[in-house]
């Protein structure tokens, strides 16, 4: 062999290893990609439950344990685990797969949220916070639910307005009130947008079926009907913890049309002057001037002692059907008060027990619940900028 041909063979021998090398550690290079990606894909990735994943059906809360079905918790603290089962016990939505955005520390786990859906835990469980307080950019928010604080800082760069907050410690969810079985989030939305805190869009009644609700718009909120129908309403179902304080001055106003459409009745109804009707009506109209003028049901007792006025509420409306109901509710919804027609008369003066326990108690229940339980919702959560924006919820990972 020439010189040449040794060098030839001893090149061969010399690039066969460094080939070979190549194509053996193909799978570990491979392996060493795939793994990279995952991080990668983590690090970007985080799981979220927004507004749009529940569902519009009523709520039928049961409680599980941790495990969730198909749900991903794996990487999340017991703290944003118990909040993700708290909103898959009570609507059964499941967190989803999201990209974390740029503004944020991609060495963090988080849970993305949005406003609304925050503002619909914080209604079930009639939660307190940061109240008055401006979202601007740097402040600090609070909510105190389940036995823990969330704390969220306001942020704004370069155009994005977004929030980032943590739980303090991990919740400790009960179960929600029986009363709110059947709620929807259409329901939750309606109140916080200043529909009264009864509001149900199917109104159950005493009687043991269900009707639409007489509210069905903002400038209703002024009238009567909706004071009417929580006197005729089940006690099955309990008013919303949390309201928009804002609007109680719309809310006194249909107190006020209760006793104005009383005092109608007075005039507009012939009523024999010793007839047990002339006295309850009577004591009706006395008894909501002087809650209305106290703004407050203590002491009612003592005027409408002696009648069924404010006796058991469960069987006001309990014989009517829902015609007779819905005219009830019809003849306090109108703003004008012409004279009844002879029908409308008798109908009237048929259901007229029921009609004045039901102005009634809902005159009282209302004055009640604002006096002993009604809370305003935080304000910050209503806030336009807020509910267009992503909340995040840190996962420090601690329990």
């Amino acid at each position: 062999m020439d010189e040449w041909g040794r060098v030839a063979a001893i090149t061969a021998l010399v690039t066969i290893p460094i080939y070979a090398s190549a194509f053996l550690l193909q799978p570990f290079f491979q392996k060493v990609k795939d793994t990279l990606l995952r991080i990668y894909h983590w690090n970007r990735t985080c799981e979220a439950i927004q507004w749009s994943h529940i569902s519009q059906r009523p709520i039928q809360a049961r409680w599980y344990g941790l495990e969730v079905g198909n749900q991903s918790t794996d990487t999340q603290s017991p703290k944003n685990k118990s909040l993700i089962r708290f909103l898959y016990n009570v609507w059964r939505v499941k967190a989803t797969p999201a990209v974390k955005l740029a503004y944020l520390d991609m060495s963090k786990d988080y849970l993305l949220l949005d406003a609304d859906v925050l503002l619909g835990v914080v209604l079930l469980l009639g939660c307190s916070g940061t109240l008055g307080r401006q979202p601007d950019p740097g402040a600090m928010l609070t909510l105190n639910f389940a036995s823990t604080t969330a704390q969220f800082r306001v942020f704004e760069r370069e155009n994005n307005f977004f929030l980032i907050g943590k739980l303090m410690s991990v919740p400790l969810f009960e179960t929600i009130g029986s009363g709110y079985q059947g709620t929807t989030k259409e329901d939750l939305r309606a109140v916080s947008n200043g529909y009264p805190p009864f509001y149900r869009f199917f109104l159950r009644v005493n009687a043991g079926y269900e009707i639409a609700h007489p509210t069905e718009a903002m400038r209703d909120i002024h009238r009567a009907d909706w004071i009417l129908a929580i006197g005729f309403s089940s006690s099955t179902t309990e008013p919303l913890k949390l309201y928009r304080k804002q609007q109680l001055r719309a809310y006194t106003e249909a107190c006020t049309r209760v006793l104005d459409k009383l005092r109608w009745l007075q005039g507009e109804l012939s009523l024999e002057a010793s007839g047990p009707h002339k006295q309850l009506l009577d004591v009706a109209v006395r008894v909501v001037t002087r809650m209305n003028s106290f703004k407050t049901g203590s002491g009612a007792g003592s005027v409408t002692k002696g009648t069924v006025l404010l006796a058991d509420h469960g069987t006001i409306g309990r014989s009517l059907k829902a015609p007779d109901i819905i005219f009830a509710l019809k003849l306090f919804k109108e703003y004008a008060s012409s004279e009844l027609g002879r029908y409308d008369r008798e109908t009237l003066e048929k259901i007229l027990e029921d009609v004045l326990r039901a102005a009634v108690y809902g005159v009282f229940t209302w004055w009640q619940y604002v006096n002993n339980v009604g809370r305003d919702i935080p304000s910050w959560l209503l806030d336009d900028r807020v509910r267009l924006s992503p909340v995040w919820l840190e996962d420090d990972g601690e329990s």
